[in-house]
């Protein structure tokens, strides 16, 4: 949270050299609905925005990663965690006369904690003695609770990717509107993950499944996106 108030000083810092602002609305197809900010500096500008994951773009994100190798397990544990979530992005562009221009950028995904059943969790760690885990039977029988609130477990993530883009900028003539498109691609760079349970499940799985969910999206969080904003210039 401190590194996205710093950038927002520094944003609204650069806000007073700007020679053109605008605000805008979009998508990024399959990441997020998105609202933000430009400002623009000599060919340069600064762009940033905030947007919500939801529907549909929950199973297409998922099936983008799962199509880069990842396993099929793993996106069934995290898959309840991408139902809904924020998207904070920052990005720098470089701007040619042609209205091509290019860019860098981090984007910064929170997704909210959502609950995966126990069997799904239980068939990707088999190893695990379920039943005897802590050398004690259980007062119930797991078997037949499962995807029961009681043993579910919950999973936040953060993921924070980086990416390359490229867009074009077309003016609407007699307005103060103008269209973008962008073509963008980004890998993963750091992950965490959160986990909590109404079950006491042992702290030694919770690292395993921190360990292989982190190991999966530093692998396989390779996230293309197509974009298109409707821009309002406001100077």
């Amino acid at each position: 949270m401190k590194k996205i108030i710093l950038i927002f000083l520094v944003f609204f810092a650069f806000r007073t050299h700007a020679q053109e602002k605008s605000i805008f609305l979009g998508t990024d197809f399959p990441i997020q609905y998105t609202a933000g900010g430009l400002l623009e500096y000599q060919n340069f500008s600064t762009q940033l925005q905030f947007g919500a994951l939801t529907k549909p773009y929950d199973d297409v994100i998922l099936s983008v990663i799962e199509g880069f190798g990842a396993d099929s397990s793993i996106i069934n544990i995290v898959r309840k965690a991408y139902e809904r979530g924020f998207v904070f992005t920052v990005k720098q562009n470089y701007h040619f006369k042609n209205g091509i221009y290019t860019g860098l950028y981090l984007q910064y995904l929170t997704l909210h904690a959502a609950e995966t059943p126990l069997d799904i969790i239980e068939s990707y760690y088999p190893e695990f003695e379920w039943a005897t885990i802590w050398n004690k039977p259980f007062p119930f029988n797991f078997a037949d609770r499962y995807g029961d609130e009681v043993t579910e477990l919950q999973l936040k993530s953060n993921l924070l990717q980086m990416g390359l883009l490229v867009g074009y900028r077309y003016s609407i003539p007699n307005s103060n509107f103008e269209l973008r498109t962008e073509l963008t691609f980004s890998k993963n760079i750091f992950s965490s993950n959160q986990f909590s349970s109404q079950t006491p499940y042992p702290e030694l799985l919770y690292q395993k499944l921190d360990e292989d969910i982190s190991e999966t999206y530093t692998k396989y969080a390779y996230i293309p996106s197509i974009n298109l904003y409707f821009v309002i210039k406001i100077d």
